[in-house]
């Protein structure tokens, strides 16, 4: 699995995404499709959102194309893996290598799934399988019937591991999200009390420590790469991104930010507690 991953962080550019590519249609884009992360949960995991119920394929793909848009997504999961992981972990006091999702899926159905949108959503797909152990947990919300028929269709096809991450819910979801994310964290139009209305609200805040001055600098000298000082044996391989380091399947992968590059270590090695 990782020297696939290898592979496709080469071939597709990932390593450099985050200096290489400009996603100019951003704002445009958010009009038709509402995401963005938002605050941190109770475990200090950056928490993101996703309104899927006003995905908008048609308006979507006027103002950007698939080829396009899922590079801005790779994007997204680099700079959540070199900034807003890291930045969570200094916030913290502890190591944080996944987040909390959330998908409101109001009004999703068997109609919604358009040809562009199967053909994105499998595009999507692959590109997940490249960052694996990511997702803490993810909680769907407002599940009507359209969507729960949907989702039958759809989870048989998962793994169990994934499957458990994920908890589908109707309309009476705020205590359930309020168990795991702190009010103030959460957005008003979820059950919470933040507003973001000095950004425009809380879907254009991208509010986080990773907007916090001295967390910045803190990832921007480079001290968080003092996660990797002291390792110790183990049958596991990790993969390491400036204090991020999580299992997978017997790789352990450096990258340098400063060269931009990429580097293969032991695949007997194993994280010891990042001090930052």
């Amino acid at each position: 699995m990782w020297i696939n991953m290898l592979k496709w962080r080469k071939d597709f550019g990932a390593d450099t995404i985050l200096e290489d590519y400009r996603f100019s249609e951003l704002n445009e884009v958010l009009q038709y499709v509402p995401q963005g992360f938002h605050g941190i949960d109770k475990e200090g995991r950056p928490v993101y959102i996703e309104i899927l119920g006003q995905l908008d394929p048609k308006k979507l793909l006027r103002v950007t194309s698939i080829e396009r848009y899922v590079k801005y997504y790779v994007q997204e999961y680099e700079k959540t893996l070199s900034v807003r992981f890291p930045a969570c972990s200094i916030a913290a006091g502890r190591h944080v290598d996944s987040n909390t999702t959330i998908i409101d899926v109001q009004g999703v159905g068997l109609w919604n799934l358009t040809k562009p949108v199967i053909e994105l959503i499998r595009q999507l797909q692959q590109i997940n399988t490249n960052y694996p152990d990511t997702l803490c947990q993810m909680f769907i919300i407002n599940a009507g019937q359209g969507f729960k028929m949907l989702w039958n269709m759809i989870q048989p096809f998962l793994e169990p591991k994934a499957k458990s991450k994920i908890h589908v819910l109707g309309t009476k979801y705020k205590s359930t999200l309020l168990e795991v994310i702190d009010a103030s964290e959460l957005p008003e139009f979820l059950g919470g009390c933040c507003n973001c209305v000095e950004k425009g609200g809380c879907m254009r805040s991208n509010k986080g420590p990773w907007n916090e001055p001295h967390v910045m600098k803190i990832i921007s000298s480079g001290k968080t790469q003092g996660c990797i000082s002291r390792l110790e044996p183990n049958r596991e391989g990790i993969m390491h991104d400036i204090g991020r380091c999580y299992s997978s399947e017997g790789a352990y992968v450096h990258r340098n930010h400063s060269s931009k590059s990429t580097t293969l270590v032991a695949d007997h090695l194993a994280p010891v507690e990042c001090k930052y």
